[in-house]
């Protein structure tokens, strides 16, 4: 009996919780946007051994719908042993907003891994917003037009979903379920102004807050670099995190090809959400 009212408990306070988190996602769900002058942007994609999945991020990329003078695309080789710069320097041949880096192998910020990659080219980037995503997803044609509508007032960083996309695999299925459940809590939580989470590979904010905060050298390294720098931003309070409801802002990726690989895709997701807010 006893057993009986623990568990009737945890579940109403599981649907109270919930209840709450709702109020977020109509919160979410109904962000201002901005249609005032288009800033300039930096799109950032680093890529480790990625000559699987790199030209159709690319690809992808050259299709994204922006005034050109505006847009800046820094692809980043981190110290790839595999084909992934070769691709990254013929696909963009003759593409003037396409930049192929090296990651900074003088590392002079004691930085190191993707932290250090993504570091090398927003010192070099020319934009005002910095949007970033990962060599294995897709972007959506109105991604960049669509995301940067949400930065106004005091709003220096833009959280975005991103799905996986499957076939007819039943655990592919289960983890793009995970995925939205995931998600949709991380932008509830910011729409009642407690934001718990974000994806790296759809994940944009102002270059200024991120010199404001002193980059990733000043961050205590994680292997969720970007909700490390999330936990940074959301600390000040003068600085303010969207993660808005909207199909044109949803990047697509791959699911995780086995038991394997989902191991410790959730190890690492684990790890790094140790410091999560209450």
């Amino acid at each position: 009996m006893l057993l009986f009212y623990f568990y009737s408990i945890v579940s109403l306070i599981y649907f109270a919780l919930h209840i709450f988190f709702l109020i977020g996602y109509f919160r979410s769900s109904k962000l201002k946007q901005n249609d005032s002058s288009l800033p300039k942007v930096s799109v950032v994609v680093a890529a480790r051994n990625e000559e699987k999945n790199i030209l159709s991020c690319i690809e992808s990329l050259k299709r994204l719908n922006y005034d050109l003078n505006l847009l800046e695309i820094i692809l980043v080789n981190d110290n790839s042993t595999d084909d992934t710069k070769n691709i990254m320097i013929e696909e963009t041949k003759n593409l003037s907003q396409f930049k192929v880096i090296e990651s900074d192998i003088q590392n002079h910020k004691n930085l190191k891994g993707k932290p250090n990659a993504i570091d090398s080219a927003i010192s070099i980037s020319s934009g005002n917003i910095i949007l970033m995503t990962d060599a294995d997803c897709r972007v959506p044609q109105n991604w960049v037009m669509e995301t940067i509508k949400y930065y106004h007032d005091d709003i220096q960083m833009v959280c975005g979903f991103t799905k996986i996309k499957y076939e007819n695999s039943l655990f592919a299925k289960l983890q793009s379920l995970d995925w939205i459940y995931l998600l949709s809590l991380a932008s509830c939580s910011s729409g009642i102004g407690k934001i718990m989470s974000c994806i790296g590979n759809n994940l944009t904010f102002t270059k200024k807050v991120y010199i404001d905060v002193g980059g990733y050298s000043k961050i205590d390294f994680s292997v969720t670099e970007d909700m490390a720098l999330m936990r940074v931003i959301g600390k000040n309070k003068n600085y303010k995190i969207a993660f808005p409801i909207n199909p044109d802002c949803l990047v697509s990726t791959d699911e995780c090809k086995n038991i394997r690989e989902l191991y410790y895709q959730k190890k690492r997701w684990f790890k790094g959400g140790f410091k999560i807010n209450f």
